[in-house]
């Protein structure tokens, strides 16, 4: 997403397009989810993208004003990396980055994984939890 942002301020249109359509994505799935639940509480942005971009981040919130939504361009511009609200006082949903650590989750669910399997091949044995 780097390399396509940079591009987009460079003037290239297809990154412009690519970004657009990322965010356009994202917006949909926010709004079909916040139909589907009958609301929403908060609006987590987490993963490479939801930590590191503020641009992307305030593209999305942008097209969430129907929703309430707002943004604090001054805590969006500071929370790079870490857990913050991010959302404006008035937003009517919270709008939050956190943090993953998405290679631990992968490597637990590994090492879950192999021990049931290991269960399972060998039922004398019990998993370690």
């Amino acid at each position: 997403m780097r390399d396509i942002i940079a591009a987009e301020q460079s003037g290239d249109q297809q990154a412009l397009l690519a970004r657009r359509m990322f965010t356009r994505r994202v917006v949909k799935y926010i709004g079909a989810y916040y139909t589907l639940l009958g609301g929403a509480d908060a609006i987590v942005f987490c993963g490479g993208v939801g930590e590191w971009s503020n641009y992307v981040r305030a593209k999305v919130v942008s097209k969430l004003d129907c929703l309430g939504v707002t943004l604090d361009e001054g805590a969006n511009a500071e929370i790079l990396g870490r857990c913050g609200v991010i959302s404006g006082a008035e937003s009517k949903i919270k709008v939050i980055v956190m943090p993953t650590d998405e290679e631990l989750m992968i490597a637990r669910s590994v090492l879950e994984t192999l021990k049931n399997e290991e269960v399972r091949l060998n039922p004398a044995k019990k998993a370690v939890k």
